[in-house]
């Protein structure tokens, strides 16, 4: 089974994954991308770093169920082997991907593995202070995609406003056993 977390750069789609790893929930999906590690990222956690050459290579090839080029700057992508692998294991996958790989990683996946999808949200100002808080400085770019891939959260299974961390990794927990079970 695979969770897949969208929402705006900043909502805290990784925070919550990372709390649902330490809770034994499940384990981390790492995507492949092109752009430069932030502080605290390590080579697969969350992201495997690789240039855009690699990563076109890697297109080219076809490795990748899905792949976007997000705010004109980088690559991110799915890797095809990674999860295959992991998947087979049994392992319930945990995995932050943009609407539109999302969308496009349901249709590829449906038939082949359980795909959960969970829209955190959150309100424009409250993800200003976020961003911030990390030290974003292209915080224009990350609000002109706000609106856009708010307007993809009704193709989710569920959308969860992400004020209070305890209760949204409670509130995703509680759904994932939910659809394991269905």
């Amino acid at each position: 089974m695979i969770v897949i977390f969208s929402g705006s750069s900043g909502v805290g789609k990784n925070t919550v994954i990372n709390e649902l790893i330490k809770d034994e929930v499940g384990i981390l999906m790492p995507t492949f991308t092109s752009r430069q590690p932030r502080n605290g990222e390590t080579e697969g956690v969350p992201y495997y770093f690789v240039s855009q050459s690699k990563f076109k290579q890697m297109i080219n090839r076809d490795e990748f169920y899905e792949y976007e080029f997000i705010h004109g700057k980088n690559y991110y992508g799915t890797h095809k082997t990674t999860i295959d692998r992991l998947s087979q294991e049994g392992s319930v996958l945990l995995k932050d991907i943009d609407v539109l790989g999302a969308m496009n990683l349901q249709k590829l996946l449906k038939n082949k593995i359980k795909v959960l999808t969970i829209y955190l949200h959150i309100d424009k100002n409250t993800l200003i202070e976020r961003l911030r808080g990390r030290g974003e400085t292209d915080i224009e770019d990350r609000l002109k995609r706000f609106d856009f891939e708010f307007s993809f959260s009704d193709k989710y299974n569920i959308v969860i406003e992400n004020i209070d961390l305890a209760k949204t990794v409670e509130i995703c927990k509680k759904v994932i056993e939910e659809y394991k079970n269905v």
